[in-house]
C-alpha cells in the first residue's frame, strides 16, 4: 500500500512538471495580443519622442523668369546669349529671389506673368544689349523693371534680408518704355531714351533720368592763351562731325540766351558793316568782352572759339560766335592770338564770313577752306541787312541764322 502511494505522489508529481512545461512552451509560442491603449504605452516606454510632430519644411516662395514671347534674329540671339546678357539676368534673378522674400513683395505670386525684355543698341545690328523684366496682368500692363542704381551703375548684389518691408531705394527701378513718345535704346551701356528722330534725349544715371547734354564742363570762361585750352569745353567738330555739331550749338546758344536774359554788363553796342566784295564784317567797339567759349579739333588741332554779345540796332542781344585761326592759317596774327583787347581803347574787328574759291586755291590746307562757305546766302545777306539797319524789323530767325553763321577772327586794329 505504501508502495502503491508512492507511485500515485510520483505520478501526481510527474503531471505538473509536464502541465507546467507545457504552459511556459505555449506562452512562447503565440502571439500576444495588445490594446491600442497598450501599444501606445509600450512604445512611450521604449522610444519616448515617437509621438513628437516633426514639421513639414515650408516651400520658400519664387519669382520665375519665362523667355520673352518675341521673335529675335540671329544677330539679336547671339547678344542675348552672350555673357555680359548672361550676366545681367543673374543679376536681376538675385534681385527677384530678395524682394520676393518680404511682406511687401512688388508681384504677385500668382498673377504676375514675368518675362525677358532685351533693349539693344541697334536692334538690326545689336553690338549690346541691356535686360529688364517686362510684367504683365492688370496691376502692372507690361510695365518694365531693372534692379536698383547707384553712381556706378546697376547694383549687383543685395544686402542681407531684414525685417519684413523692402526698405527705400532697394525695391524695382520702374522704368515707363513709352514717356514722351520716346523709344528705349543702349548708348556706351547706358539705357537712355531717343525723341522719334533718333536723337538721345535721356540718360539713366544713378537711379534716375537725366537730360542728355553734349555740353562737358563750363562754358562761361575766357581763355587767353593755348596754355588754357584744358579747362575749355570740346565741341564736335563742324567739320568732321557737322550733325553732332549742329545739336551742340543748338544747346550752347540756349544756354547763352537764358544768360543774356539776366545779362547786365557791356555788349558790343556800335554800328557793324559787310563788305560783301571781301566777305567779312567789320565790328567797331570798345567793348569786346566774351560771356563764353568752346573748342573742336581737326586734324590733331584744337580750334577756339569765343561768343560775344552784340546789341543790334534794335537793342536786342544777338551772340556772335568767333573762330580764331590756327597758327598756320595764312592770317594767324601772333600779337592778338586767342586773346581779346582789354576794353582800354576803341577797336576795330574784321570777321570773316566766306572763303572764295581764289582763296581756296591759294590756300588749299587751310581749314578756313573747309570751315566758311564760298559765298554768303541771300537768306543770311537779309538777316544781316535787318539786323545792321536801324530801319529794319529783325525777326527772331534773323537773329538766329546770323547766331549761327561761322565767323573766323580776322584781326583786332586800332580804330581808324
Amino acid at each position: 500500500m505504501k508502495r502503491v502511494l508512492n507511485y500515485l505522489i510520483a505520478f501526481i508529481v510527474l503531471v505538473g512538471i509536464l502541465l507546467a512545461n507545457g504552459c511556459a512552451i505555449e506562452t512562447e509560442t503565440q502571439p500576444q495580443i495588445l490594446t491600442d491603449v497598450e501599444k501606445e504605452n509600450t512604445e512611450t516606454q521604449i522610444n519616448p519622442t515617437a509621438t513628437e510632430i516633426i514639421p513639414t519644411a515650408t516651400e520658400v516662395p519664387a519669382y520665375i523668369v519665362k523667355d520673352s514671347t518675341e521673335a529675335f534674329t540671329s544677330a539679336q540671339e547671339t547678344i542675348n546669349q552672350s555673357t555680359e546678357v548672361v550676366a545681367q539676368k543673374e543679376r536681376l534673378q538675385r534681385w527677384l529671389d530678395y524682394w520676393v522674400q518680404f511682406d511687401n513683395r512688388p508681384f504677385a505670386l500668382d498673377s504676375a506673368d514675368i518675362h525677358w525684355k532685351y533693349i539693344y543698341d541697334d536692334p538690326a545690328e545689336p553690338q549690346e544689349a541691356v535686360v529688364l523684366i517686362e510684367v504683365s496682368g492688370p496691376d502692372y500692363k507690361n510695365q518694365l523693371f531693372g534692379v536698383p542704381m547707384n553712381e556706378e551703375g546697376f547694383v549687383d548684389f543685395p544686402p542681407p534680408v531684414t525685417g519684413t518691408s523692402i526698405q527705400p531705394g532697394l525695391g524695382p527701378l520702374e522704368i515707363n518704355p513709352n514717356k514722351d513718345n520716346t523709344q528705349l535704346s543702349i548708348d556706351q551701356g547706358d539705357l537712355v531714351r531717343l525723341s522719334p528722330e533718333g536723337k538721345i534725349v535721356e540718360r539713366l544715371v544713378a537711379g534716375h533720368w537725366e537730360e542728355e547734354t553734349l555740353i562737358k564742363g563750363n562754358i562761361f570762361q575766357d581763355p587767353q592763351s593755348k596754355a588754357e585750352f584744358d579747362t575749355v569745353v570740346l565741341a564736335p567738330s563742324p567739320i568732321d562731325d557737322p550733325e553732332n555739331f549742329t545739336l551742340f550749338q543748338e544747346e550752347y546758344l540756349q544756354k547763352i540766351n537764358e544768360q543774356a536774359e539776366t545779362y547786365r554788363d557791356q555788349a558790343i553796342n556800335e554800328y557793324f558793316g559787310i563788305a560783301g566784295s571781301e566777305g567779312f564784317f567789320l565790328f567797331h567797339s570798345s567793348v569786346w568782352k566774351p560771356i563764353a567759349s568752346y573748342k573742336f579739333k581737326w586734324e590733331g588741332q584744337e580750334i577756339l572759339n569765343k561768343t560775344f554779345l552784340y546789341t543790334s540796332r534794335q537793342g536786342d542781344l544777338v551772340p556772335i560766335t568767333l573762330t580764331y585761326a590756327t597758327e598756320n592759317s595764312w592770317f594767324f596774327d601772333e600779337e592778338f592770338a586767342y586773346q581779346t583787347p582789354d576794353g582800354s581803347q576803341k577797336m576795330d574787328l574784321y570777321v570773316l564770313y566766306t572763303f572764295d574759291e581764289r582763296r581756296q586755291k591759294e590756300y588749299p590746307g587751310d581749314f578756313i577752306g573747309q570751315f566758311l562757305p564760298t559765298a554768303i546766302s541771300s537768306e543770311l545777306q537779309e538777316a544781316v541787312s535787318q539786323i545792321w539797319s536801324s530801319r529794319g524789323v529783325p525777326t527772331q530767325a534773323d537773329y538766329e541764322m546770323l547766331s549761327k553763321t561761322p565767323l573766323i577772327l580776322w584781326s583786332f586794329q586800332e580804330e581808324r
